[in-house]
């Protein structure tokens, strides 16, 4: 293929697989660095390429073996961290966690915040099966885990981020009614929304079948970031 066909892909592709490697390493100029590096790798095995599939699908899976591949090289992922075993807290008489995370609503900023607030390994099998598609064998084979493992991971991983909405939530609510105690907030029954003011997306909890908590994440396998550096393929 031509510096051409490459340049037009990078340019069609470059954010989406920039947000990508983001979600799996937090480190923007590092997510950068990885995401440059499975370009140049999906140059290099343009051949394995079949045609059949997505090429955006291949691409995103060259991003998320290159990261995880710098992480098996600088994460330990021998002792996971203890703290996800916390039980979430219920500091409301009546409080229903589904219905307070679904009733309020969470910028993609906030939830990739999130995602960001768990631990390795945990985050990386949360961003497998949640966000990019993952069955628990094809994770086991990736992390070289158990299924069991990677299942034990995503639910413990689950509760943690029930428990961070849940708190995120909660202050929301809060600071609302500070700012207008006059004004009874009802629940919201959109899926996704944009404030055109702010340029902002925004994502509920509320939801009609499957699990709530994982079609909230799902929206962050389309963003974007903007690259800072472009590819040079002029050599």
């Amino acid at each position: 293929m031509t510096n051409d066909f490459w340049e037009k892909t990078y340019r069609e592709n470059a954010s989406y697989l920039l947000a990508v490697c983001y979600r799996y390493v937090e480190n923007k100029t590092l997510a950068e660095d990885l995401m440059h590096e499975a370009f140049l790798t999906a140059i290099n095995r343009f051949d394995t390429f079949t045609g059949r599939g997505n090429f955006r699908g291949w691409l995103r899976k060259i991003a998320i073996n290159t990261a995880l591949l710098y992480l098996r090289h600088s994460v330990p992922t021998n002792l996971p961290p203890s703290d996800l075993s916390e039980e979430i807290p219920y500091n409301y008489s009546g409080d229903n966690l589904r219905s307070v995370i679904e009733n309020a609503q969470f910028s993609t900023d906030e939830l990739l915040n999130i995602v960001n607030q768990l631990p390795s390994p945990f985050k990386e099998v949360f961003n497998l099966y949640v966000i990019d598609d993952y069955s628990h064998a094809e994770i086991s084979k990736i992390l070289h885990i158990s299924e069991g493992t990677s299942k034990s991971y995503l639910a413990r991983a689950r509760k943690k981020v029930q428990k961070l909405l849940y708190e995120m939530a909660r202050k929301k609510e809060k600071d609302l009614h500070t700012c207008y105690s006059d004004q009874i907030l009802t629940g919201i029954d959109i899926v996704f929304k944009i404030d055109k003011l702010a340029s902002t997306e925004y994502h509920t909890g509320y939801m009609e079948g499957s699990d709530f908590l994982y079609r909230l994440f799902k929206n962050l396998q389309g963003i974007e970031l903007t690259p800072l550096k472009p590819l040079n393929f002029a050599d």
